[in-house]
């Protein structure tokens, strides 16, 4: 499913058990802490959004990617539960130090 380039303010939780790829980049969201999660997704897009935490993305077994560059991250925090992640991109954020436990 692709939602990029939209005015989508706030990632709350999605009903679409069988989704794998969600592309939500260059929206306004702020806030994911609604999400809580996804039992099937694989790949999961928020580049460009205005992103303070990431506070909500987790619960997620299958996620192989995530894609957060370009938002207003200071810290990994929030991330959890998150097995299968083999790619994080956090490119040009406000990340100071990788402080948070790297085991997701």
């Amino acid at each position: 499913m692709n939602l990029s380039s939209n005015k989508i303010q706030e990632l709350g939780a999605i009903g679409l058990k069988n989704l794998f790829t969600l592309n939500l980049s260059s929206n306004e969201i702020e806030k994911v802490g609604g999400f809580s999660g996804h039992h099937s997704l694989k790949i999961l897009e928020l580049r460009k959004n205005k992103l303070i935490n990431l506070h909500g993305i987790a619960n997620m077994p299958c996620l192989k990617e995530l894609y957060v560059a370009e938002n207003e991250l200071t810290t990994m925090e929030g991330l959890s539960n998150l097995p299968s992640l083999s790619r994080l991109h956090l490119r040009k954020n406000q990340v100071k130090q990788l402080k948070y436990p790297l085991y997701l």
